[in-house]
């Protein structure tokens, strides 16, 4: 599914379909609502995963991690990285992410859908 394609559903959980256009999304939908005697109909445009890397998380359990290996002179390791320098570790981590799952085909298949609208 391609950001910002439309979809439609019947439980506004579940959603399917891959249409360019609002009105073919509803077009498709209504053809298997009446078909299959369902009680609503919702459409919505999907919206790409977006994943990435926790640089507090990642930054706080490395410090956890050198206190568990070296007790109390390591209590205040990285407790004042600056901002933006967590920042640019941020982006090169989220750089390495995306080229790992790149490489071995671990992008997401799957889609988050917004804009999602009641039909009938």
């Amino acid at each position: 599914m391609s950001e910002g394609k439309w979809c439609y559903s019947f439980n506004e959980e579940n959603f399917e379909g891959d249409f360019d256009t609002r009105d073919d999304a509803i077009g498709e939908g209504l053809y298997y609502y009446e078909e299959d005697n369902q009680s609503e109909l919702y459409v919505g445009q999907a919206q790409e995963v977006s994943l990435g890397v926790n640089i507090d998380f990642i930054v706080e359990q490395l410090g956890e991690d050198a206190y568990e290996q070296c007790g109390e002179v390591a209590e205040d390791y990285l407790c004042n990285v600056k901002s933006e320098h967590r920042e640019i570790l941020e982006d090169k981590m989220n750089d390495v992410l995306q080229k790992w799952m790149d490489e071995f085909k671990y992008n997401p298949t799957f889609y988050t859908v917004g804009n999602v609208e009641k039909v009938k």
